[in-house]
């Protein structure tokens, strides 16, 4: 186990230890005893102490990329068997779609520095690719 890795709780064997309501929770591992088969993690109040037997280690990284893509698929956009930017897509004209792309690629250049950070900016990118993939597709069908 290195530093930095985290644990989830899965159960708590006995009822008074701290994480008893923290099951499915993550924490991130500050430190591993092998001889008595503890881990140290930090948690809101410090550090404190979760059983081997009670976890799992937990590649957070892993799991994020592989539940959440809030740039090319936000959960939020998904409904059925067809994503918000499809329905918006049939609903405008071309003109309309273009500005539509447009728009949203500037609101995020826009706020990026103040909300959203790198993943603003991301969302820009996708906007203008699609932009640029809708523009090629006029080219080509023209």
């Amino acid at each position: 186990m290195r530093l930095r890795d985290s644990i989830q709780i899965t159960r708590c064997q006995d009822p008074l230890l701290w994480y008893e309501d923290k099951i499915d929770q993550v924490f991130e591992v500050l430190d591993y005893d092998a001889l008595t088969g503890v881990y140290w993690v930090a948690t809101e109040t410090g550090r404190n102490i979760v059983h081997e037997s009670d976890c799992e280690h937990w590649d957070l990284s892993q799991a994020y990329t592989a539940v959440v893509d809030p740039v090319n698929s936000p959960s939020h956009y998904n409904s059925g068997s067809i994503e918000c930017i499809e329905a918006i897509r049939a609903q405008l004209s071309q003109e309309g779609y273009q500005g539509y792309c447009h728009g949203n690629a500037a609101k995020y250049l826009w706020r990026w520095k103040h909300k959203g950070g790198v993943e603003s900016l991301r969302k820009a990118q996708w906007y203008l690719n699609e932009l640029i993939t809708f523009e090629l597709t006029l080219e080509l069908e023209g």
